[in-house]
């Protein structure tokens, strides 16, 4: 017996997507270089969800971390502990 293998996609139509808010945490010496690699490409970043281009980090406990938007509005947040 032979099995046919398929794929299918269903692709939405419609023209609204939702934004989705993506944390990664990482080490102080990978913020320092998505700071250099944000400078270095004129990106604006920001201290929470709602201030995405203040410019600022926020610091909480022992650490820190810092917003940033892609053109798709998907929010990416880098924090250290």
């Amino acid at each position: 017996m032979e099995i046919e293998a398929t794929l299918t996609l269903g692709l939405d139509t419609c023209g609204e997507f939702e934004s989705h808010h993506c944390a990664f945490k990482v080490s102080d010496e990978e913020i320092d270089g998505i700071f250099e690699r944000a400078w270095r490409e004129g990106k604006s970043y920001g201290s929470g969800p709602k201030t995405l281009d203040d410019m600022k980090i926020y610091r909480h406990r022992s650490g820190g971390g810092v917003y940033f938007c892609d053109p798709n509005r998907h929010i990416y947040e880098a924090l250290t502990a």
